[in-house]
């Protein structure tokens, strides 16, 4: 009597070979009999450079998202940024101009470049994710101190609840990137 052709397939399974490396192999296996006794036939092969290539490509989609949502958010923000700055530079030229007391206009003009200053910082931070988002093939030399700085400024306060970010670089060339 035959068994019934149920084949078994396998997804991809991680296995350790006895030198240490671990490989990602997918296989099927048919149960059949062989000389009145049940057996098994088994195929496997190695995928690992293409389960490598699968993460790999899942990666750059990862990035591909996070870039269109960068350039979503700085498109968004650019626009209320752009009338913050402009009605900030409109109200110190009134206050300037006003028959107001001086401590009063010195005061007002004083939250004015407070507001200014984090008007600026927005604006600096639409940039910078604009920088981020856009596809760039083209490699020049890059200033690490640069992008050091960059990542600084844009982790810092997200940071300053749960931990300390301490900086040390030298001066270094100019990279290829």
């Amino acid at each position: 009597r035959s068994r019934p052709e149920i084949v078994h397939v396998f997804d991809e399974l991680v296995r350790t070979l006895p030198d240490g490396t671990s490989v990602v192999i997918e296989g099927m296996a048919l149960p059949f009999d062989y000389e009145g006794r049940p057996a098994v036939l088994a195929f496997a092969r190695d995928v690992t450079e293409r389960a490598v290539l699968a993460e790999q490509m899942a990666r750059v989609d990862r990035l591909v998202a996070l870039g269109t949502l960068a350039a979503g958010v700085a498109h968004e923000i650019q626009n209320p940024a752009a009338i913050a700055q402009a009605s900030l530079e409109a109200l110190e030229r009134v206050l300037k101009s006003a028959d107001i007391d001086a401590g009063l206009r010195a005061r007002a003009l004083a939250l004015v470049a407070d507001a200014r200053g984090g008007s600026d910082r927005v604006s600096s931070i639409v940039r910078e994710l604009r920088g981020f988002s856009r596809p760039d093939d083209e490699r020049r030399p890059v200033d690490v101190s640069d992008v050091l700085a960059t990542a600084q400024r844009m982790t810092e306060r997200v940071l300053a609840d749960r931990a300390r970010l301490v900086v040390t670089r030298r001066n270094v060339p100019p990279v290829l990137g």
